[in-house]
């Protein structure tokens, strides 16, 4: 990882240190506040993280993103839901 990110982002410096950090301090929510608009929180600013998403191919995240959003985002598959009865 390291190897291409600094091929990539050029002569910026990163080391092990940086990237680790940068990893651990990235963080995303889920605000429950108002369950009927389910959305999520990033809570770390935006910076080597999501220059190193771009490098992977992922794309950056908002301050705020709904579910379908982070999915296509991160890539992740689309839950399937079953629905309850009562």
């Amino acid at each position: 990882m390291l190897f291409m990110l600094k091929r990539e982002l050029g002569k910026e410096e990163i080391t092990h240190d940086k990237m680790l950090e940068s990893i651990k301090t990235a963080s995303v929510v889920y605000d429950d506040i108002n369950p009927q608009v389910p959305l999520y929180l990033r809570l770390y600013e935006a910076g080597l993280f999501d220059r190193m998403s771009t490098v992977f191919g992922l794309d950056a995240l908002n301050r705020v993103e709904t579910p379908s959003s982070l999915r296509r985002k991160l890539h992740l598959p689309i839950a399937k839901t079953l629905a309850t009865q009562t």
